[in-house]
């Protein structure tokens, strides 16, 4: 008889962000898409169906080398096609996880409804966290723990995903000595 764990089984909280792969919707008036660095396989398998769409119903706005210091470009660049985009536009952004949720929340400014954006995460050992102490934005790895980049604490990393900023909330992971420089 196989036990299952009560965590293992647990769904993920409500904050965790979820990437369904992203459709076309058939009734879209336009198809913006915005590619975020290097396509991992998902995003070259949504690019292949985006073939079949009419070139004068698409915009593809590619930045293969597309960074965080890139994001005032990237950012202006949407800003400029769904200015121009008419009503029943429907927007797809791929890339990394701190991209995407900043335009993400550049586009949801412009007026586009949730439904009408489409999100889909660049697989990335990386993941974007916000440090509550000092109200810093940085990229750590995977693990459960990090040292703040900006402050110096250490940080336990949330599961809990903030839309609004991006990132993983990271709080202090030891309140006796929060610096790494008391550790010593």
């Amino acid at each position: 008889m196989q036990v299952s764990s009560p965590i293992a089984d647990a769904p993920p909280p409500a904050s965790m962000p979820r990437y369904p792969a992203p459709v076309l919707r058939a009734g879209a008036s336009r198809h913006v898409v915005v590619v975020l660095g290097p396509p991992d396989a998902a995003m070259r398998e949504f690019l292949d169906a985006l073939r079949g769409v009419a070139a004068d119903r698409q915009t593809l706005l590619a930045f293969p080398a597309a960074t965080q210091d890139d994001a005032q470009a990237v950012m202006l660049a949407l800003q400029q096609s769904l200015a121009q985009a008419q009503a029943g536009a429907q927007l797809y952004l791929l890339g990394p996880e701190a991209l995407i949720w900043r335009l993400c929340n550049l586009a949801r400014s412009m007026g586009l409804q949730p439904e009408e954006i489409s999100l889909l995460r660049a697989q990335s050992a990386e993941r974007p966290v916000y440090c509550v102490h000092c109200a810093s934005l940085q990229q750590a790895g995977p693990g459960l723990e990090t040292n703040c980049a900006h402050c110096g604490v250490r940080l336990f990393v949330r599961e809990h995903f903030s839309q609004r900023l991006g990132a993983y909330m990271g709080v202090c992971a030891n309140a006796q000595q929060p610096y790494a420089k008391d550790a010593a």
